[in-house]
C-alpha cells in the first residue's frame, strides 16, 4: 500500500502545476471538477468491464476452477470419509494431486507455441485448463 499511495500520489503535484500554467483561476474550478468526474467515471466503470471480461474471456475458466475449487475443498473429506486415507495418506495424495498438473500444463504451452501459433489470450486460454 505504501508504494501504490507513493505512485499514485505523485500525480497530484504534477497535475496541480499544469493547471495553474494552463488555466486561469477562473477555469480551475470547473477543469477540475472534469478531472472528478473521470475518477468516479473509471471507479465506476470497473463493475461491468470485470462483467464483460468474465463473459468474453473466462466462460468456460469459471466452470474450470468451480471444479478446480470443488476438488480443492472436497479431495480431502472424501478420501478421508470415503476411502478411509488417513489424515497423512489424503494430504500426501492432494500433495500429489497438485504437483500431477505441472506435466500437463508445461505439455500444453509446448503445444501452444509449436502447434498453435501461440498469441497471449491463446496461451492464458490454454494453460488454465
Amino acid at each position: 500500500m505504501l508504494f501504490n499511495g507513493l505512485a499514485q500520489g505523485m500525480g497530484w503535484p504534477a497535475l496541480i502545476r499544469i493547471m495553474v500554467h494552463w488555466f486561469s483561476k477562473n477555469e480551475r474550478g470547473t477543469k477540475m471538477s472534469i478531472i472528478g468526474v473521470t475518477q468516479n467515471f473509471s471507479r465506476g466503470i470497473i463493475g461491468p468491464l470485470t462483467i464483460f471480461g468474465i463473459f468474453i474471456f473466462t466462460s468456460a475458466n469459471i466452470f474450470v476452477y468451480f471444479v478446480r475449487y470443488g476438488i480443492i475443498n472436497w479431495a480431502p473429506v472424501y478420501l478421508r470419509e470415503v476411502k478411509e486415507f488417513s489424515l497423512n495418506t489424503s494430504s500426501w495424495a492432494y500433495f500429489l494431486y497438485e504437483y500431477a498438473a505441472i506435466p500437463g500444463v508445461l505439455l500444453c504451452g509446448w503445444l501452444s507455441d509449436n502447434f498453435f501459433v501461440a498469441t497471449e489470450y491463446r496461451y492464458a486460454l490454454f494453460t488454465w485448463y
